[in-house]
């Protein structure tokens, strides 16, 4: 599979080949640096000084990451891909729908990525070295199984927690059929409801042999609360839930 490592700003460019090449080892790696004019301020080194109708020297830029790769002992060919705004544009460009892990920083610029098919790893501060405590959301669904698989396979070491929110999954499926149908509703007197969840849930842990939590909802016991709480290193979630991106404070991969 194919490692994008998606950068914005120079100060980022050894944090974000840092993830990416670990993940890189058996696959392809491809860098993209995508300067985004009027949002991140660019250090004079790579300020063209004699180049009219440009504002990034892009030749200083390749220079320096691979000069970062090098210290990375990255040992394979990587392409290296500078260009000027529409980070996302040229992700889907470059791309051109083959299966991809996208790794970059999370802020203004790559937001909306997560609304691509491709799978994405999203750095937030403070960065991690590894991680050490996973907490991975669950739906019930089919795509629990993926993102369990994939948190077993590349994180080996690390203590896997399965998280449920029962009343976050009751409300957002509220609103996909009909956004005002919870204004009446009372999903904590839905006792039945709770307990077939409870069970699936419990199921999923034990089959999966992972630590579980099931919340309800009640007080401040609800998922971000608790996954910001509980120091977790990184969040695996679904693309359905990418609402979570901006409040959790932990590195999030969507898959």
């Amino acid at each position: 599979m194919k490692t994008l490592a998606v950068i914005n700003e120079i100060k980022d460019i050894h944090e974000v080949l840092k993830k990416a090449v670990g993940f890189a080892k058996e696959g392809v790696l491809e860098v993209l640096f995508v300067h985004e004019e009027g949002l991140f301020d660019l250090p004079d080194l790579f300020k063209p000084e004699f180049m009219e109708d440009e504002s990034i020297d892009k030749e200083a830029v390749k220079k320096e990451i691979k000069k970062v790769l090098k210290e990375l002992k990255y040992p394979k060919e990587c392409a290296v891909f500078v260009y000027i705004n529409d980070t996302a544009s040229h992700v889907e460009t470059l791309l051109k729908e083959s299966k991809a892990l996208i790794v970059t920083k999370y802020n203004t610029s790559t937001q909306k990525l997560a609304e691509s098919s491709y799978d994405l790893l999203y750095l937030k501060e403070p960065a991690k070295e590894s991680y050490k405590n996973i907490a991975i959301v669950a739906n019930l669904t089919p795509k629990d199984s993926q993102l369990i698989e994939f948190a077993k396979s590349n994180f080996k070491d690390a203590n896997l927690t399965l998280i449920y929110d029962y009343i976050y999954m009751i409300d957002m499926n509220l609103i996909a059929v009909d956004p005002l149908a919870g204004i009446d509703a009372d999903p904590y007197l839905d006792e039945e409801l709770k307990e077939a969840s409870k069970k699936r849930f419990d199921s999923l842990t034990e089959g999966a042999n992972l630590k579980g939590v099931f919340l309800e909802g009640v007080d401040k016991e609800n998922i971000t609360d608790f996954i910001n709480e509980n120091r977790f290193d990184l969040t695996i979630i679904e693309k359905i839930d990418t609402q979570l991106l901006e409040d959790l404070k932990s590195d999030v991969l969507v898959m």
